[in-house]
């Protein structure tokens, strides 16, 4: 079933170059930095503008992975849309970017989200995995971001704000595989409202 769901998913252009990108070149050198700076770009969402554009950015971030504890069974074809199945997928619970409806409804309340990462961590099932030796790829690694996203809508006329405490994993591709780190897949996002 996962695989038709990320045969289903259409590939995205890459976004056109913001004034200030999301990742600086420093921070694509250090997988905490990039963690970081990823899940803020992702998970700062203007409901207003069109989803779309949030996935074109996806998918220029994409990062390819030949680590098979990573990209498990999904056929090499595939793989190309990994990074853009993982973030919108939510037949398992929530996705980091919400369906289209969910969006557009969200976009009616005047909806927009801000985020602030508190914390990046290794998680520690993946660097038990790592001085096992059961990961393969030298530029494969995983990162674990807590954050605090607040949804900022407009519920009749009047402004409200619900706060979300947000767990996202996220695996990354980086150094010396590439010259940075990119964004391979997102594979655990937990959410719970905290007012």
């Amino acid at each position: 079933q996962s695989l038709a769901r990320i045969r289903a998913q259409s590939p995205r252009a890459p976004a056109p170059p913001a004034p200030s990108p999301a990742v600086s070149s420093q921070a694509r050198q250090q997988p905490d930095l990039y963690a970081a700076a990823c899940t803020r770009q992702l998970l700062t969402q203007d409901y207003r503008t069109s989803r779309d554009q949030l996935l074109a950015w996806v998918q220029s971030e994409s990062a390819p992975s030949t680590e098979p504890l990573v990209v498990g069974l999904t056929p090499v074809e595939l793989q190309p849309r990994l990074a853009l199945w993982s973030v919108q997928d939510d037949a398992g619970g929530p996705a980091p970017v919400p369906a289209q409806a969910a969006w557009a409804a969200l976009a009616q309340r005047q909806g927009n989200t801000t985020v602030q990462v508190q914390k990046v961590s290794e998680p520690v099932a993946w660097a038990g995995a790592v001085a096992n030796g059961e990961i393969t790829d030298p530029g494969s690694t995983c990162r674990q971001i807590d954050a605090e996203v607040t949804l900022h809508t407009l519920d009749n006329g009047q402004p409200a704000d619900t706060r979300y405490s947000v767990a996202l994993t996220i695996q990354l591709e980086g150094p010396p595989a590439r010259g940075g780190y990119g964004f391979v897949a997102a594979v655990i996002y937990n959410v719970a409202a905290i007012s």
